[in-house]
């Protein structure tokens, strides 16, 4: 179950990036008030690459199945919120 759980969150990380990237390149804006600034402190990549590697980390320190499940459905939101406003444009 942990591994489908961590597959399920590579690509959730993987699908946030592009989302995210792909809004900010036509014109949206990041709704994260600590993500914006963070992007305007390091560029949306390095940005980006930063929250990837402290999250990874934290999954990898923790390894709790609980955690995995629980990190997936707050991806899952956020995927899916930048995907609805991919469309919406």
């Amino acid at each position: 179950m942990i591994v489908a759980l961590l597959f399920i969150f590579i690509l959730l990380q993987i699908a946030d990036s592009l989302t995210t990237v792909h809004i900010l390149k036509n014109g949206g804006r990041e709704a994260n008030p600590f993500m914006a600034w963070l992007f305007d402190k390091l560029t949306v990549a390095g940005g980006l690459s930063l929250l990837k590697v402290v999250v990874i980390l934290v999954v990898f320190v923790a390894w709790n199945e609980w955690l995995l499940f629980g990190l997936d459905a707050v991806y899952v939101g956020v995927v899916g919120w930048n995907t609805y406003q991919i469309f919406k444009s």
